[in-house]
């Protein structure tokens, strides 16, 4: 199991490179961004984000290596984002930054990604990430939820 907490080392190491370099032209300070938050965020990560780890299995690898390519950085950037994107739906807003929401409406946006561009992304940000956070909190409801959503004139 993927824990964020035993990687901050090789987050913190490679966010600083995003803000100081750019292998990604116009996304480098973007992923230097979220990794940061990650990084900075990591207990709170690791207590709250269990769906994505089944969604972000190239994020370990990628993470633990030396350098980081174009191709690969686009890809560590999508595995920050769904992690930030659980974590935002699973606290209260108090509880996320600024820059946690500004990434989440970056993506809502549209501009690089959209609900309906059939990358695996865009399916799980949009669609099975908050579907799962749905589902838990209903099962967290108990039967008094189950009962209200199949009766009539509820």
């Amino acid at each position: 199991m993927l824990f964020i907490h035993t990687l901050v080392p090789d987050i913190r190491r490679h966010a600083a490179l995003f803000q100081a370099e750019a292998p990604v032209p116009g996304y480098a300070q973007t992923i230097g961004t979220a990794l940061r938050i990650l990084a900075d965020q990591a207990a709170t990560y690791d207590a709250v984000c269990d769906l994505c780890i089944s969604q972000t299995r190239f994020f370990e690898p990628l993470i633990r290596q030396p350098a980081i390519g174009e191709d690969d950085a686009f890809v560590l950037l999508e595995d920050a984002l769904l992690f930030i994107r659980e974590k935002t739906l699973r606290t209260a807003t108090s509880r996320t930054t600024r820059e946690e929401r500004d990434l989440v409406a970056w993506v809502e946006a549209g501009d690089v990604w959209t609900p309906a561009d059939g990358t695996l992304f865009s399916r799980n940000f949009f669609y099975i990430i908050p579907l799962a956070v749905l589902e838990t909190i209903v099962e967290q409801m108990g039967p008094v939820a189950r009962f209200r959503s199949v009766a009539p004139n509820a």
